[in-house]
């Protein structure tokens, strides 16, 4: 059944109270904006059952939750979804492949038996500011440690505001995660993470946590698919607790993205040491007025991008930035650089003058 046009929420609820006998639906509010009608509901339970509900919020509570708890669901979506709050009862632990939760934001409870989802593949929980925890796993359904979330290879949680830490036992049998992401979390004090634990990890963020005080993950040098790093802002703190030294001995790592402070006056010198990347983004420096020379060591460095360093003027030294060879250059949001680098006459031309792709803009 398929109504693409003006689904009434009326409609809805009587079109889902009889739908045992349906393999797959498609409710859809269609061009006009009106309340009463629902923006985007879609369940197709045969041959692969999956679940997406966009802005549904007239619908009744109890009618969105009941629609998670079908046992076979193997892809679920939410999407503005503000009066869905629990998903405590969701019951597909053997077959769900894919959990992404997105602008929910009276959301407080994810399945009560997370841990056991054998088949997740993806999980994202993003811009759910009323989600405080992960729960823990429960020992007396548990598989064992070493089935916890096995086959797990995507993770994202992104504006999670009131999320204070994630468990240890988490990632203990993670062996298939691939990308790793956390962002944006204000509240998280605590993430106890060793790479040993995940070795297939190619790409790691953990960006914009200010209150992370406890240790900072360790073990990069056992990551040897690692490609994609993107860290920061550090404080004082967290720059000289930093696994630079794991980092460094990643020979597959390729690209590293970096966040600085408003007050941020230097780059860690740690960086220098990270030979084999060949992208370098600076983002967000705010107070940094020059680049050092000691960015010349980086002789695999193709690309350079500097976003958003207002106080920025000067690139390093003629003969550093000679020994980078780049083929390409950005720069956004630095205006004092920018006016420094204008074609023949900007103080800074010479140095960039002779690499093929310069976007200033």
């Amino acid at each position: 059944l398929e109504i693409k046009e003006n689904c009434h929420v009326s409609l809805a609820e009587k079109v889902l109270s009889n739908i045992a006998n349906l393999s797959s639906l498609e409710l859809r509010r269609g061009r006009r904006q009106l309340a009463e009608h629902i923006r985007s509901l879609k369940l197709v339970r045969r041959p692969e059952s999956s679940l997406s509900i966009v802005g549904c919020d007239s619908l009744p509570t109890d009618t969105l939750e009941r629609l998670c708890l079908f046992p076979t669901l193997q892809h679920v979506e939410l999407r503005d979804a503000d009066n869905i709050t629990t998903l405590r009862g969701m019951s597909c632990a053997a077959c769900l492949k894919t959990l992404a939760v997105r602008y929910c934001f009276n959301l407080r409870e994810l399945p009560e038996d997370l841990y056991q989802f054998q088949a997740l593949e993806y999980l994202e929980i993003s811009c759910c500011p009323r989600i405080d925890s992960f729960g823990y796993p429960n020992p007396k359904n548990s598989f064992g440690q070493k089935g916890l979330l096995k086959s797990l290879e995507r993770f994202t949680v992104d504006m999670c505001n009131a999320l204070t830490r994630l468990p240890a036992e988490m990632f203990e049998s993670c062996t298939s995660l691939r990308e790793l992401s956390l962002s944006c979390c204000r509240s998280l004090v605590s993430f106890p993470l060793d790479f040993r634990r995940t070795p297939s990890l190619e790409s790691f963020s953990l960006q914009w946590c200010p209150n992370w005080i406890a240790e900072m993950p360790s073990g990069f040098g056992y990551l040897t698919s690692l490609r994609t790093v993107s860290i920061g802002p550090f404080s004082d703190y967290s720059v000289i607790e930093f696994d630079w030294a794991g980092l460094a001995s990643s020979s597959s790592l390729r690209h590293v993205s970096l966040f600085g402070m408003r007050d941020t006056k230097s780059l860690p010198h740690q960086l220098q040491d990270l030979t084999t990347i060949t992208s370098l983004s600076l983002l967000l420096f705010g107070a940094i007025e020059a680049l050092p020379d000691w960015l010349g060591n980086l002789a695999s460095l193709d690309e350079l991008i500097l976003r958003g360093c207002p106080k920025l003027e000067y690139l390093p030294s003629a003969a550093a930035m000679e020994r980078l060879k780049l083929r390409r250059l950005a720069i956004d949001g630095c205006p004092l650089l920018e006016r420094r680098c204008t074609p023949e006459s900007g103080s800074e031309w010479s140095k960039i003058s002779n690499i093929s792709e310069r976007q200033i803009y």
